[in-house]
């Protein structure tokens, strides 16, 4: 062998040496990695994996300079253009959407270059052929995200240095140019903006020189100045606080304020939120006037999940009008409880328990409410129900507490409680095992019910007071029934029924008359009594059909009418014989020596035995009148049915052992809905077909005999109602979009409470300050209610007769108006009538509540951010009916 080819021999042999060691160094550092210098074409530059070494007990890896790697799981890596890897500057650069993933870190970017050297990566943008920005950097550290011109981020100090920051924390938006990233991901953002506002180019935003950001707990801003339209106000603070951290959180519910003429300086709706746990919160709320008038308020929400859930709201209000040396001055003291429960039904199968109580005072509404629906409603009522199924569904226990309040009169009736007992119908007569035909006795069937109540009926000022109590109520009655229904004549169905009732009680009346005073004294006697009645009755009733078909019409093609006959016979004794021992005389004055007739268990809860003899026949007739009207299409044609009258009904009855008046008035009622759209009620129309005397008793003759007709009308009213949108002409199909209009969100509230349980007491807190509930997407709604009331029982005729319309309607794409009215046909005047504005500003809203007339006159102006972590930022002025008193 020559010198020449020793030579190259060892050349090439050196040369071989260098590629083993360089393919060592990068199979220690890049498994599966391209050579240095090369670079990937586009179709395989896909996904890999880079990996340093994890100790330094390789000695050939020591010699080359390598240190022990800081990388405790492989870098994934891809790129879309090409991946480009620099072996002796230990660099490795990513074109094109690259992207980097390490454990929980996800880097994203138009293009990244990784530094095994000083421990850094890169990301950043690039710009397209419009000079505009694509693939901006975006950094995601276990969920929190950040977007950025450009991301550093080190490995091994686990800091980042970030440019141009678009971050996304809670609700919140944050800006910044200088940001830095510590080893305990807080996040120090220089010059910065802070907003909710999700437009490319933000309308508002609070802006400072420092914020630091702790992600998923709070934001802090030093000294912050609102920027509204890049135009700097006058609103400065000494330093923000905003919470972002998810859940429930504490914070303070900051007050509205302003300037009463009647009251003086106020702060409004102010307090602290606690965010207790998960399962239960509380809020703290209250309003304080100069002049004296001041109101607390305790909301709180709770909930298990698939247990129970609820919230309770518990106001005081001490309003006053004027000062105490005013001659005029008034104090009022009014309060408000109101208590919404539900047991989920998974959590105690065949058993209930709920609760939808709203209990007040009186004057609560007037003094404290904005809302004019609640202003003038008259009753209030309130219940707590328990319910249990047992014995595979035979039978039933309820409990139910309830409270009747009437606003006008101050009565309340309160049900202290009611137990009720029942037992599915069974038959007793019906052979375990059936063998041959049914026999008619076995479809005998038997209902059992118990009910007892123990009822306070008293007034507002007197209800808790010692004689309340002892003037409460009680009783209860057992209610069984036999009966049965079987076919006769092949078209009739017969049921007839024995029902049997029993009374008791622990108190019953005794009447004596007094000479003296010449009037009779009543006095009850607290001891058990009982009694019983019975009545046997039995109906019978059939069906008829009638179709007209019109062969000759296009469109209407049948009308059919379907008539349900029903008539009774039912008897019952006379229970004031002697011979039951319920009903006593007693003289009625010392002139006359008639005496009257009355009943131990006279003013009962559940009433006692009748007295007179009951013969009755009882007859009714019900209507229901439908069309099949065609229409055509391009494909062909389509049949429906419309409804023409829905429902007519015409009832009367006839007792045969009535000593006078034995016909019944003929009482009828219809109702039906027209166009889908136009609902009819007639109601309570009443037919008398006695006279009656100038003093407007009822006389023992039929009108038909002296004036020729048949009956005359003494009671009935009319009711007609529509709604309407502009939904319902656009062709569409969604039925979603063509219901009635929506109600104010102020009538959705106490909805709310009583269907929602899962409302927080935040909410709860803040639904007095909430707005009008406004869908842009319906450029118009209005609703329609017509009423009309007749009542001539004699001579005298009364007639009430009212007008009430509302609506809203699309101004423009972001202004609307919804107004609410009516006008008293009667009396000639208008009723309450308010007119709301809202504009819609993207990231803001505008509000125009205003009553203009009326004694309830009053305004409200509200100008706030969508957000509910900026509700406080708000502009707010309201003028109450009651401020210039």
């Amino acid at each position: 062998m020559s010198l020449q080819d020793t030579q190259l021999n060892a050349g090439l042999k050196k040369t071989v040496n260098y590629f083993i060691l360089y393919g060592l160094l990068i199979s220690a550092i890049l498994y599966n990695t391209p050579v240095q210098g090369q670079v990937l074409p586009p179709d395989t530059a896909g996904v890999d994996s880079l990996v340093l070494p994890q100790t330094n007990n390789n000695d050939s890896l020591k010699k080359a300079g390598f240190k022990p790697s800081l990388f405790d799981s492989k870098v994934h890596y891809k790129a879309k253009d090409s991946i480009f890897i620099d072996l002796p500057a230990r660099r490795v650069y990513l074109y094109g959407e690259a992207e980097v993933i390490y454990g929980k870190i996800n880097l994203k970017g138009a293009n990244i270059n990784i530094n095994f050297i000083t421990k850094e990566i890169f990301a950043e943008y690039t710009l397209d052929s419009n000079a505009a920005k694509m693939g901006l950097a975006t950094f995601n550290d276990g969920g929190q995200e950040i977007t950025a011109d450009r991301i550093g981020y080190n490995f091994e100090t686990k800091r980042a240095k970030i440019s141009n920051l678009v971050m996304k924390e809670g609700e919140g938006i944050i800006y910044g140019s200088k940001v830095k990233k510590d080893e305990h991901d807080h996040i120090y953002v220089g010059d910065a903006k802070y907003t909710t506002c999700n437009a490319d180019h933000p309308h508002f935003y609070i802006h400072s020189s420092r914020l630091k950001i702790i992600p998923g707990k709070q934001i802090v801003t030093g000294p912050a100045n609102l920027v509204i339209a890049d135009v700097p106000t006058p609103l400065w603070v000494p330093f923000g606080f905003f919470p972002v951290r998810q859940g429930r959180k504490s914070g303070i519910l900051m007050p509205g304020y302003g300037f009463s003429p009647g009251q003086g300086y106020f702060l409004r709706n102010g307090g602290y939120y606690f965010g207790i746990s998960d399962y239960f919160d509380l809020a703290l709320t209250g309003d304080i006037f100069t002049q004296g008038t001041w109101a607390t308020r305790l909301a709180s929400s709770y909930a298990k999940r698939y247990k129970y859930s609820g919230n309770i709201q518990i106001s005081y209000a001490n309003n006053q009008r004027g000062t105490p040396e005013d001659v005029d001055f008034t104090r009022t003291r009014n309060y408000n409880i109101v208590w919404n429960h539900r047991l989920d039904q998974k959590a105690r199968p065949n058993t209930n328990f709920n609760a939808s109580v709203n209990y007040q005072s009186p004057t609560y509404q007037q003094l404290n409410s904005y809302n004019p629906a609640n202003i003038i409603q008259s009753q209030v009522n309130s219940s707590i129900n328990y319910n249990k199924i047992m014995g595979g569904g035979k039978y039933s226990l309820g409990l139910t507490t309830s409270a009747s309040q009437n606003n006008q009169t101050k009565a309340v009736n309160l049900t202290l409680p009611q137990l009720t007992f029942d037992v599915l119908r069974f038959f007793p007569f019906k052979r375990k095992v059936q063998i041959g035909e049914k026999r008619w006795y076995e479809s005998i069937g038997v209902n059992y019910s118990f009910n007892a109540q123990n009822n306070i009926n008293t007034t507002d000022s007197l209800l808790f007071r010692q004689e309340t109590i002892d003037n409460m109520q009680n009783g209860g009655i057992h209610r069984a029934a036999l009966n049965t229904q079987f076919k006769v004549l092949k078209w009739f169905s017969l049921s007839p029924q024995l029902s049997v009732n029993e009374y008791w009680y622990l108190q019953n009346i005794h009447k004596t008359f007094n000479a003296d005073s010449n009037r009779i004294e009543v006095d009850t006697l607290k001891e058990f009594s009982r009694a019983a009645d019975f009545t046997f009755s039995t109906n019978l009733g059939t069906m008829l059909y009638g179709t007209k078909y019109f062969k000759n019409s296009r469109k209407l093609k049948a009308i059919r009418h379907v008539m349900t006959i029903n008539a009774g016979l039912s008897f019952r004794p006379d229970f004031s014989d002697d011979e039951f021992g319920i009903y006593k005389k007693v003289r009625q004055d010392t002139a006359r020596t008639e005496q009257q007739l009355y009943s131990k268990f006279e003013g009962g809860i559940f009433g006692g035995p009748a007295s007179g003899r009951q013969g009755s026949l009882n007859f009714s007739i019900n209507n229901n009148l439908e069309a099949k009207w065609r229409t055509y299409n391009d494909t062909g044609y389509e049949d429906k049915k419309i409804k023409l009258i829905e429902s007519f009904n015409i009832s009367t009855g006839y007792n045969f052992f009535a000593d006078n008046n034995k016909l019944s008035p003929i009482s009828a009622n219809a109702r039906t809905v027209l166009f889908k759209q136009l609902n009819i009620l007639l109601n309570g129309f009443t037919f008398n077909p006695y006279t009656y005397d100038s003093a407007g008793r009822i006389e023992d003759k039929y009108l038909v005999n002296e004036t020729g007709q048949l009956a005359r009308l003494t009671s009935g009213s009319v009711a007609v109602s529509t709604s309407i949108n502009s939904t319902m002409f656009d062709g569409k199909t969604d039925e979603r979009d063509k219901q009635a209009p929506q109600p104010g969100v102020n009538t959705l509230q106490r909805a709310a409470l009583a269907s929602n349980p899962y409302l927080t007491s935040y909410e709860l807190a803040l639904l007095s300050n909430m707005g009008n509930f406004v869908d842009f997407k319906i450029p118009w709604s209005l609703s329609l209610n017509y009423n009309y009331s007749y009542n001539k029982p004699t001579a005298v005729k009364t007639i009430t007769q009212t007008i009430m319309f509302s609506g809203d309607m699309n101004l423009t794409e972001n202004w609307k108006v919804a107004f609410n009215s009516g006008y008293d046909l009667k009396r000639k005047e208008v009723n309450l009538t308010s007119i709301d504005f809202y504009r819609q500003l993207h990231c803001w809203e505008f509000r125009l509540s205003w009553i203009p007339l009326g004694p309830r006159q009053y305004f409200l102006f509200n100008l706030n951010v969508k957000s509910s972590i900026l509700q406080d930022l708000k502009i707010n002025r309201r003028r109450d009916w009651f401020d210039n008193n």
